[in-house]
């Protein structure tokens, strides 16, 4: 009887830990969410930094969409961002 109820406990911690996490989004929502914060930050720079932008922009977009479909960023808070700082406060 003990055993069961070791077992049931482990099993609810596990399963409370695998689903608690943060909403996991499909890469058409993340890399939509993300192409507008890029559009965001490029409105007011220079054309020197929107340059600069452009060339960071893929190699970033792939992590930050994988890093999105498992769920580490809150893409509500991404969509109200505007710069790469404000995009760190909404992690997970």
């Amino acid at each position: 009887m003990k055993k069961i109820v070791f077992l049931i406990s482990i099993l609810g911690l596990i399963f409370s830990m695998n689903c608690g996490g943060g909403n996991v989004y499909s890469s058409d929502q993340c890399e939509k969410t993300f192409n507008g914060l890029f559009e965001k930050m490029t409105a007011s720079v220079s054309d020197e930094e929107k340059g600069k932008i452009a060339a960071m922009k893929p190699a970033l977009m792939d992590k930050l969409v994988k890093d999105c479909m498992a769920g580490k960023f809150n893409l509500e808070c991404i969509e109200k961002a505007d710069n790469i700082a404000a995009m760190q406060t909404c992690l997970n």
